[in-house]
């Protein structure tokens, strides 16, 4: 399958959209879709139409499939220059120029900024409260787990995680544990799919 290329949010009730290039369709969804769940997108075009059209109504499009990553800008521009999705009336794109975030290091001083932005907002307050005490749907346990995927730890990440788990007893995994793992990781990726549309011969 072609995990990088060229893709669309499609507002499903007007018909504007967003073109972006991405290295992981997958990895990237997730992230906006948090992201524009807490009011924290950069296109303030594209949250202002979320936020008053709710997510059901935003579908996320795999339009182009671009495996050398360093063409992926070549052809992002490509895709706004045909579109013209930077013009109010048809898109929601700030830019009429690509960027590529690629091989962008962020250090600790900006995560930590981003994180505190996020969560000091009224829309992340109100609904961090709303979830104190509840339990977690199976069905959230499956969001939370699919965010995470894509996402590479640094080093520092995995040596405070060998750390944690150094002096714990670990027992074998039985072939009923296995299938269990299993049948949870095929679900997973059916998920996955299921929230993006592919016009692309994968």
């Amino acid at each position: 399958m072609i995990k990088s290329g060229i893709y669309k949010i499609l507002n499903l009730i007007d018909g504007k959209f967003y073109i972006g290039s991405t290295a992981n369709f997958i990895y990237r969804w997730k992230l906006y879709e948090q992201r524009l769940n807490y009011g924290d997108h950069h296109s303030q075009h594209l949250q202002a139409a979320w936020n008053k059209y709710s997510a059901d109504n935003f579908e996320f499009i795999a339009l182009e499939g671009v495996e050398d990553l360093t063409k992926l800008i070549e052809r992002e521009q490509w895709w706004i220059d045909f579109t013209k999705c930077y013009n109010k009336k048809i898109g929601y794109n700030v830019r009429k120029i690509a960027q590529s975030c690629i091989g962008i290091i962020r250090n600790e001083q900006s995560k930590l900024k981003s994180s505190i932005a996020i969560k000091s907002s009224e829309k992340f307050r109100k609904y961090s409260q709303s979830r104190v005490g509840r339990p977690r749907k199976q069905e959230t346990k499956d969001k939370l787990s699919l965010a995470h995927i894509g996402k590479i730890k640094t080093e520092e990440h995995r040596r405070k995680i060998s750390q944690t788990l150094t002096g714990r007893k670990t027992q074998p995994c039985s072939e009923e544990k296995k299938i269990k793992i299993a049948a949870s990781l095929r679900k997973r990726k059916q998920l996955t799919l299921a929230k993006i549309t592919y016009v692309i011969e994968l």
